[in-house]
């Protein structure tokens, strides 16, 4: 991936994060939109297979830090 390629990459990523913690919590639907699996899922498909279990283990340590009764099960959803 180029430098322009990669800066778009992570300013998208960037606004799925800010998203998953604004946005997500004010809509109230049942079944609500994961923001950083979609992340995850973009990463997984542009990147080496190592780099993105990398991103995701980040995600999900991400995720961890806001729900601390199930520490570690976002970080191993997410890396596998």
């Amino acid at each position: 991936m180029n430098l322009s390629r990669t800066l778009i990459v992570s300013t998208v990523l960037f606004v799925l994060v800010a998203l998953h913690f604004t946005l997500r919590p004010l809509l109230d639907w049942r079944a609500g939109v994961d923001f950083l699996v979609i992340g995850v899922l973009l990463v997984a498909v542009r990147v080496r297979p190592g780099a993105a279990a990398i991103v995701g283990l980040l995600f999900g340590i991400v995720l961890d830090a806001m729900n601390p009764e199930a520490l570690g099960a976002a970080a191993l959803g997410m890396t596998v």
